[in-house]
C-alpha cells in the first residue's frame, strides 16, 4: 500500500502534495484508471523546538497535549467546483485515550475512491473555541462545531464547497491560548488540510495511506527564571506581545491574527522548581513576526531594583512550536553623579558630599538642599554595555515637597521644598534601557529602581570647599582666606 504525506496548506493554497517513497513500496505509480483502496491516519503532529532541531517522538508533547474530539472531511474536486464529497470524522467517546486528550493518532477503515483530486480536512479540539470571521465592523461569531456544521453538513442539500469555502478559511479563533483549561477538558485545537490526486494505477501498489499531521494552532513557551534577581514569591513575571486571534487554517490569507495585545502573567510561587531556576509552560497564540516581545519581572521591591524589562530577538511564535526562554540577570548597576547643594541662611549655595547607600539607592539629603542626579552609564564587571534612554520619575504627589524640576533625560535636577521635614522619605524612579553583550549576544535590557531620598538635619552634612556652589542653582564657591593687615603709618 501506498504511504501518501500531505502538507498542512489552506484550501486556497492547496496543489498536488501527495508523494510516495519508492525506498519502501516501489517505484512512484503512474496515472490510470479504477477506484482505489484508501485510508486515512490523522495523527497529531510532533511539537517543534524553537532553540534546537525538530524534537524527536514525543518528547516534547504533554499529556493531555493530543487528541479529544477529532473532525474529518473529504472536498472533492467536481470539474473545478470543490463539492463536499464525505465526512468520516469518527465517534471517540468510548476511547479512553481520547477522553483525556491523549489520543496522538486514529486511522480510518478501508474505503474506495474514484480518480480524481480530493482535499482532506481534519479538526481537533476546537468544538467549544469560540471565532470569528467577516470584517470589522461587521463579524460572525460561531463556535468551531458550529462552523464545522455550516461548511461541511451540508451534503445531502448543498455540496458545493465553494460557497463556504472563504467562511473557513477567515475563520479566527479569539485567544485560543488564553481558553485552554486542560483540567477542565478544554483541550489544544489542531487542524490540518492536504490535497492528493488518486487515480487507478494506485491499485498496484494495493491503495494508499492518507497521513494526515494536525498542527497545534498554539505555541508553548518554556520560561525559566534563573538566580541573580532579588525576588521573592510574590514577584511577577509577564510575558506581552503576542497575537490575540489564530486563523483556524494555517497561511489563510483572508483571515488576521489581531492586534498584539496577549499577555502571560504569574507570580514566581507559580512556578515549578528545577535545577535551572524558576519554570513557567504556558500556552501563546501563533504570532506572525513584526513588533518585539517584552518580557518584564516585576520584584515588588520597595528599593532596589523593582522591574526587570528584556526583549527576546525572535519576533515570531509559529503554531505548533515550543519555545525555551531563560531569563539570566548579568550584574549590571547604574553609573551614578550625585551631586547636592545646601544654603546655610545668608550665603550662597555650598556644595556638599553626598551619602548614598548604594544598595537600595537611599540618598540622605539636607533638608531644603538642592540636588542634581546623572547617569553616566551601566557598570559591569564581566559584560560591556551602551546607554540607551534614562528616564527619571517624580510623582505628581511629591510637588509639593519637590521643587523646580528640570528632567532632560540623564539628568534630574530639583530643589526639597523649605517645608519637608528632617526624616521624610521621597520615593522617585529611575529607568534605565542599555545595549548589553553577554556571552557574545547583545540584548536591549531594561531595569527600573527605586531611588529614595532621605531627608537629614543640615548639621549631618559634610561642606565641600573649592569646588562648584549650585551647579545650575549659583555661582562658583572659591576658597575662604583670611588676610592680616599691617599697619603702615
Amino acid at each position: 500500500m501506498l504511504r501518501c504525506a500531505l502538507a498542512a496548506v489552506p484550501m486556497a493554497c492547496a496543489v498536488l502534495l501527495s508523494s510516495c517513497y519508492g525506498d519502501e513500496y516501489g517505484d512512484c505509480p503512474a496515472t490510470g484508471g479504477d477506484a482505489v483502496p484508501v485510508k486515512v491516519n490523522v495523527s497529531a503532529g510532533v511539537i517543534g523546538d524553537l532553540n534546537g532541531s525538530r524534537a524527536g517522538g514525543d518528547v516534547n508533547a504533554e499529556e493531555h497535549e493530543f487528541i479529544n474530539t477529532l473532525y474529518v472531511y473529504i472536498v472533492k474536486d467536481d470539474n473545478g467546483t470543490p463539492r463536499v464529497y464525505d465526512n468520516i470524522s469518527p465517534d471517540l467517546t468510548a476511547d479512553a485515550s481520547a477522553q483525556g486528550g491523549n489520543l496522538t493518532s486514529w486511522t480510518s477503515g478501508t474505503f474506495t475512491l474514484d480518480p480524481g483530486t480530493y482535499t482532506f480536512y481534519a479538526f481537533a479540539n476546537i468544538d467549544n473555541y469560540v471565532g470569528e470571521y467577516g470584517s470589522t465592523g461587521s463579524t460572525t461569531q460561531k463556535t468551531g462545531k458550529q462552523l464545522l456544521d455550516d461548511c461541511f453538513g451540508a451534503t445531502s442539500t448543498d455540496s458545493n464547497f465553494e460557497l463556504r469555502d472563504g467562511d473557513l478559511n477567515q475563520f479566527r479563533l479569539l485567544d485560543p491560548a488564553g481558553e485552554i483549561d486542560l483540567d477542565g477538558g478544554k483541550y489544544i485545537p489542531m487542524s490540518a488540510v492536504g490535497t492528493i490526486t488518486v487515480n487507478g494505477d494506485l491499485n498496484a501498489s494495493g491503495g494508499i495511506v492518507v497521513d494526515l499531521p494536525l498542527e497545534r494552532l498554539v505555541g508553548k513557551i518554556r520560561l525559566t527564571v534563573s538566580d541573580g534577581a532579588d525576588v521573592t514569591d510574590d514577584s511577577k513575571v509577564t510575558f506581552s506581545g503576542y497575537s490575540e486571534n489564530v486563523p483556524l487554517m494555517e497561511g489563510s490569507t483572508s483571515s488576521d491574527h489581531g492586534d498584539r495585545t496577549g499577555e502571560f502573567t504569574a507570580k514566581l510561587s507559580d512556578a515549578e522548581d528545577t535545577a535551572d531556576g524558576r519554570l513557567f509552560s504556558f500556552y501563546v497564540n501563533e504570532t506572525p513576526e513584526g513588533l518585539p516581545f517584552t518580557v518584564t519581572l516585576a520584584t515588588g521591591n520597595t528599593t532596589g531594583v523593582t522591574t526587570y524589562t528584556a526583549s527576546p530577538r525572535r519576533r515570531i511564535l509559529p503554531r505548533n512550536s515550543i519555545y525555551p526562554l531563560k531569563l539570566t540577570f548579568p550584574d549590571f548597576s547604574p553609573e551614578i553623579e550625585w551631586l547636592s547643594w545646601v544654603a546655610p541662611i545668608g550665603n550662597y549655595p555650598v556644595e556638599v558630599n553626598v551619602d548614598v547607600d548604594k544598595a537600595t539607592y537611599t540618598v540622605n539629603l539636607a533638608e531644603g538642599a538642592q540636588f542634581e542626579f546623572t547617569v553616566a552609564g551601566m557598570a559591569s564587571s564581566t559584560n560591556t554595555a551602551k546607554l540607551e534612554s534614562v528616564k527619571w520619575t517624580v510623582p505628581d504627589d511629591l510637588a509639593d515637597k519637590i521643587t523646580d524640576v528640570s528632567n532632560s533625560g540623564a539628568t534630574l535636577s530639583a530643589a526639597l521644598s523649605a517645608g519637608v521635614g528632617v526624616g521624610t522619605y521621597l520615593p522617585l524612579s529611575l529607568t534605565v534601557s542599555w545595549f548589553a553583550t553577554v556571552e557574545e549576544t547583545t540584548n536591549l535590557l531594561t531595569r527600573t529602581y527605586n531611588v529614595t531620598i532621605h531627608t537629614i538635619d543640615i548639621t549631618d552634612v559634610e561642606f565641600k570647599t573649592g569646588t562648584r556652589a549650585g551647579g545650575s542653582y549659583g555661582m562658583r564657591l572659591l576658597g575662604g582666606e583670611v588676610l592680616n593687615m599691617f599697619k603702615v603709618n
